[in-house]
């Protein structure tokens, strides 16, 4: 009912989990995890990096260390899509790690490209390059198009002479 009160576009705060705390923490982390999607797509990102954060946290206290992995890369998401990369590669790392030791290999695409994307941002198109490699080919073994096809895109982009470097690479020791 939460998902569904916020898909039609109620604010977070008038989705009532009065109680929330009695549920099983797997049920309530991605019910939350939703919510942050919902707001996601209506762009509300910071209720969407707010509910994602909670979900992560309510994740770990359970246990549930690749679900908190994959919420946490929805949070870094929000922070790359508001452009704060520097804040978002920490994140990302930590993220993939987790999902690499986890077993929680289905995510894991989506963290390397997203991660891909602000090597790109942050040290350029030679960081980034390994990143968008082993997406593209863990979505393509894992049949994910859509990550796939935005890996593919990448490459593409990284490995052609005319495309330039972002401009507002910042110095590798930096990040």
């Amino acid at each position: 009912l939460a998902v569904i009160r916020a898909q039609a576009g109620e604010p977070s705060h008038a989705v009532d989990l009065d109680g929330a705390q009695t549920w099983d923490p797997v049920v309530l982390s991605e019910i939350i995890n939703r919510l942050g999607m919902a707001a996601y797509y209506a762009g509300d990102l910071d209720t969407a990096e707010i509910n994602y954060a909670d979900a992560e946290m309510r994740s770990r206290q359970a246990g549930l260390e690749s679900k908190a992995a994959q919420y946490l890369a929805n949070r870094a998401e929000v922070l790359v899509d508001k452009g704060h990369f520097q804040d978002a590669m920490p994140l990302l790392r930590q993220a993939v790690d987790e999902l690499r030791s986890t077993g929680a290999a289905g995510y894991l695409p989506f963290a390397l490209a997203l991660l891909g994307r602000v090597e790109y941002e942050t040290r350029g198109p030679t960081r980034a390059l390994p990143q968008f490699e082993e997406a593209f080919r863990l979505a393509t073994e894992y049949g994910d198009h859509e990550v796939q096809a935005d890996a593919a895109t990448w490459l593409e982009r990284l490995t052609s002479e005319e495309f330039p470097q972002p401009p507002n690479l910042g110095s590798p020791a930096a990040v």
